[in-house]
This record gives structure tokens, sequence and C-alpha cells, in this order.
């Protein structure tokens, strides 16, 4: 008897040994020219709401600053003597557009913010981190669009000192109050939905996204956390920063 219990044990491991199998190695397939391909890799997706907890501080680097650059690198002369400042020229050239105009964040921002919080605490390994990606909103520009409530930014201005030492002012768009809905995009066996959701919390605190941030800075802008139902329902109706107002002011 308990050498019959011990084959239909054998058995069932083997059966289970050959499934797993199957899924770890999915069956090659061959065209009459012998161009061997697998079946696509599956990936999963889900849209993640977040709400912004400080200002959010951009900064796109001009067409001109970026000329000025490739003529320094290409030993051109440039004009020297200090620039007069035009602060809302240069708030509009630092701000990042979206195909249809409107406000955007590079996806990558917020990529970077989140790998920087994998590891073996959070459950996802750095060397697997790359199994989650954010997609753009707009694939051309690579942007995730900025929302908030009026759809215009504000003038950031702020005193900084050049690598030179002396003092320079600078104008900068900020987004306050601020959200995104970001689609992520993930091979689950690498990296589960509830894991991902907690390393977005942890970056949102810890790591921020764009200008000042505090994972690059002892400044604390560009935070953020996941909307919470309340919020994300007030989203679907369109008045998600009716509520994120409310919520602010009742804390």
């Amino acid at each position: 008897m308990a050498s019959k219990v011990t084959k239909i044990a054998e058995q069932a491991k083997t059966k289970k040994a050959a499934v797993t199998a199957a899924k770890i190695k999915p069956e090659i397939t061959k065209s009459k020219s012998g161009i061997l391909t697998l079946p696509g890799m599956t990936t999963d997706s889900m849209r993640v709401l977040v709400i912004g907890t400080a200002p959010l501080i951009v900064h796109k680097f001009s067409a001109k600053q970026e000329q000025i650059l490739l003529e320094k690198h290409m030993g051109e002369a440039t004009p020297g003597g200090r620039e007069i400042k035009d602060p809302q020229a240069n708030f509009e050239a630092a701000r990042y557009h979206l195909s249809d105009n409107s406000d955007g964040i590079p996806a990558v921002s917020f990529k970077k913010s989140i790998v920087a919080m994998c590891g073996k605490d959070a459950g996802i390994f750095k060397n697997k981190a790359g199994a989650i990606r954010v997609i753009a909103d707009d694939l051309s520009t690579g942007l995730c669009r900025i929302l908030i409530p009026d759809g215009q930014p504000t003038i950031h201005q702020e005193i900084v000192r050049n690598a030179n030492g002396m003092p320079d002012i600078r104008h900068r768009p900020q987004y306050w109050p601020w959200a995104c809905l970001l689609q992520i995009s993930f091979i689950e066996r690498y990296a589960a939905p509830a894991r991902i959701l907690q390393v977005i919390e942890t970056a949102g605190y810890m790591q921020g996204v764009a200008e000042k941030r505090p994972g690059k800075s002892d400044h604390q802008n560009g935070t953020f956390r996941l909307a919470n139902a309340d919020e994300i329902a007030a989203f679907e109706r369109d008045e998600l920063f009716d509520t994120v107002t409310a919520l602010a002011a009742a804390e």
C-alpha cells in the first residue's frame, strides 16, 4: 500500500514538473525558411493614480540651451557676458509639452524613482526592475500628462549659485496641486502587482520626481502618494481636485 501511495506521489510530482517546464520553456516554432521564434512574452498592465504631496517643479532644456551646449562641444565661439533674463520666456521654455500641447513630465522620471526603491526589502530585486515600465501617455514625446486644476503652472523663481560661485536667478514651471495617471506595464513573475504598488508608494515618499526632489537633494519637492478610493472615484467623476482640496483642508 505504501509503495502504491509513493508511486502516485511520484507520478503527480513528475506531472507538475512537466507542466512547470512547459510554462518556462514554451514551444519553439520554425518557419519554412528555417527562422525560429517563440510565442510573445506575456506582460500585464495596470493604471495607477498618484497624487502630489508637494509642488512639482520641472526643467526642460530649451532649444537655445541645447544650441549653446552644442556650440561649446563643437568648439564654436559663444557670446560672452551675462544674458538679460526674460522670466516668462525662461518659464515657458522649461515646460514639457505633449503633442496636444498639454503639460507633461518624462515617463522615465517615474521609472527611475521606482527602480531606486527596488531591492530585497521591496520584494523586487534590482536586477529584475526592468520588468516594470511606465508607459508614456504620448509615445512621440515620452511624456506622462500632468493633471492640474486649471491647466496652467505657475512660475517658480529661485536664486541659485552657478558652478563658478556666482549667484543666478532661475524661473521654472511649478505645478500645485498635481496628479498623474500612470500606465504600468510589468512581467508578473518578476514583479507582482501588490509589490509594485508598495514600491510606488515608497518611491513617492523617499524619491519623488523632477527638480528639487528628496532623492537627489535636501529639498522635498515632487513627492507623491497613491490615490485613495475616494480620490479615484472623484477622478472618474472629473472632480479629483475638489476632493484633494477637501481632504487637505480636513487634515
